[in-house]
């Protein structure tokens, strides 16, 4: 089943630039002695930063947008917007200036600036400056509270107060924050001040509370040296064991391990806190897809910490969404040999260049880390996926079981892989063989939707199980009522079971969440055909052919709207136990 990206509202944004460019353009040929619209003039540069910006390139957009000041270097919204660019391009002291500038004009000032400002005075040691500033804010945070006011505000004044080694002040206010706001990552905030301020017994009681769930490597790291330098190396190593439990890929960077330096500079350290709280922000927008905004906070926390591996992995990782793809290889290709996250990085640099376009040394990479690291398997399934996605579900399905075997006894997080070679034996036309792994997908993971609607869309297509398919892709659609392949199976189930009105919701519900995807449109125009609403069939039937399907049923939808649909019986594995059923094919071939 192929997803077909609709980008029509997107190119109509590109088309409009690109008229407001033609006609910017034309008034200056037809305009004589105007220079309003010239190339280098505001405006031309204004809509030229705008366009580059829409298509991702904030380099190019930041430069537009300085030639744009230049020539209206008091316009605060342009200056507000140009910041904001500067700052996502990685120009940060740019950045913070033109918020300076900003905050002089008088009239809004919005909070980015504020933050770029007190970032300033934090990089300068001006930790009474943003006392005094910020705290007007965090007490409006009462009635108006938004990500300023109620985290970033008061956590900057905490690191302040830090900075000024003024610690009962801060950990007071860092317990109001985490009763106000209710965050994970304010528990771990509580650990480094705590730490900072020689508090032994309370950074322990900080971890205790915050290693009860699963945490990233930097807080194992930051854990571990701790537990060792009060001489608890057991509880160290104990925690290092269940990380590598918990996250078996890391087994082998092992070897790179190297438990966290305390750093002697107390200002260092203020800085390096504080990009935790920036750091936190931007993944946590990271994981909800918000990638603009997380990159954004990410160049601040860069800013704060230009040594941290874990920001500088995050920003790479944020920047290849972005199509930023050169920076992203240029920050991966920093990460040293001796670093834990080094193997990681050369994945990613692999994968980077396949994406474009270059199979071959992807495919090179990949399989020198392989041989480098006996006990990595994660290359392994990178390249996996990598020839999967070009159709090489062989040798995808050779890669897929290297990888398993170096895998040891499955655990929760291996689903996938059982699940992804079933997809390659499945297209391989060895049911057998992908019936066996999503059974065993299933018994690492019961319940497992998207193996469910796998397993059970193509029994349903085998005409084979169908009863069980049925309360399979039900269970699924239970467990993600709008999850469109899923809805477009379950509702062809019923309508293999003939029971059309109840299949007809999920069918429509499923083309609705998906509208360009040939199948679902396929299996629509059948519903309504066995309904008597044949025009409409019809209809679906020709949208389905528009999207591009399969040559296979392309030919069979062709066929319906020359003949309609029509049933015919067929031997099933219920007519074999006794239990004989017509099926209607998706086909009218007789």
């Amino acid at each position: 089943m192929k997803i077909i990206i609709h980008k029509f509202w997107k190119e109509l944004s590109l088309v409009s630039l690109f008229f407001l460019l033609f006609v910017m353009v034309g008034c200056q040929e037809n305009t004589e002695g105007s220079s309003d619209f010239e190339g280098d003039s505001m405006s031309g540069n204004y809509l030229s930063a705008r366009f580059a910006r829409h298509i991702g390139e904030y380099d190019k957009a930041s430069e537009y947008f300085a030639n744009a000041i230049a020539k209206d270097p008091n316009n605060n919204e342009l200056l507000r917007e140009a910041y904001e660019l500067m700052l996502m391009a990685g120009n940060v002291k740019k950045s913070i200036e033109l918020a300076k500038k900003q905050k002089t004009l008088g009239g809004n000032v919005s909070s980015l600036s504020l933050i770029l400002i007190q970032i300033d005075e934090m990089q300068k040691g001006e930790y009474q400056k943003i006392i005094d500033e910020l705290t007007p804010f965090y007490k409006k945070s009462q009635k108006e509270r938004n990500e300023f006011n109620s985290v970033i505000a008061p956590m900057m004044i905490v690191w302040s107060y830090a900075g000024q080694e003024k610690y009962a002040e801060g950990r007071n206010l860092l317990k109001k924050i985490k009763e106000e706001n209710n965050i994970p990552f304010i528990t771990y905030q509580e650990v480094l001040i705590n730490d900072l301020s020689g508090d032994s017994s309370e950074t322990k009681k900080s971890f205790d509370e915050l290693l009860e769930d699963r945490r990233p490597y930097r807080i194992i790291n930051k854990a571990i040296s701790f537990y060792k330098r009060i001489g608890q190396e057991k509880t160290a190593s104990e925690i290092l064991e269940k990380f590598l439990k918990e996250n078996p890929s890391f087994k082998s960077d092992i070897q790179n391990f190297s438990p966290e330096q305390e750093s002697k500079n107390h200002h260092k350290y203020i800085l390096n806190s504080a990009a935790e709280v920036f750091f936190e922000i931007a993944d946590l927008l990271y994981n909800r897809g918000q990638f603009d905004d997380a990159l954004l906070y990410l160049r601040m926390a860069n800013y704060f910490d230009p040594e941290s591996e874990y920001i500088k992995i995050l920003l790479a990782n944020t920047l290849e969404k972005e199509h930023m793809q050169e920076e992203a290889l240029e920050i991966f290709s920093s990460i040293k040999k001796e670093s834990i996250f080094y193997r990681k990085s050369r994945i990613s640099i692999a994968l980077l260049k396949n994406e474009k376009g270059d199979l071959v040394a992807a495919k090179k990479d990949l399989l020198f880390l392989a041989e480098k690291w006996s006990k990595d398997y994660e290359s392994l399934l990178r390249l996996g996926d990598i020839l999967m996605a070009h159709k090489n579900y062989e040798e995808a399905s050779e890669v897929y079981t290297k990888a398993i075997d170096r895998m040891g006894e499955p655990s929760r997080s291996s689903w996938p892989v059982f699940y992804t070679r079933g997809i390659c034996f499945e297209r391989l036309s060895n049911w057998e063989k992908a019936e066996k792994d999503f059974f065993k997908a299933l018994e690492i993971v019961p319940n497992q939707p998207d193996v469910l609607n796998y397993l059970g869309y193509n029994w349903l297509i085998r005409d084979k199980n169908i009863i069980q398919a049925e309360e399979m892709l039900q269970l699924a659609v239970m467990t993600r009522p709008d999850d469109a392949y899923i809805l477009d199976s379950y509702g062809w189930a019923l309508f293999k079971m003939k029971r059309y009105e109840d299949s007809l919701s999920f069918l429509e519900k499923a083309t609705l969440l998906m509208p360009y995807d040939p199948t679902t449109n396929d299996h629509l125009g059948d519903i309504y055909w066995q309904l008597g609403r044949y025009n409409e069939a019809k209809f679906q039937w020709k949208r389905a052919l528009i999207f591009n399907p399969e040559p296979k049923d392309e030919e069979m939808i062709r066929s319906k709207l020359e003949k309609g649909l029509i049933p015919v019986a067929l031997v099933t594995s219920e007519e074999k136990n006794g239990k004989t059923e017509n099926i209607i094919l998706r086909t009218t071939e007789n």
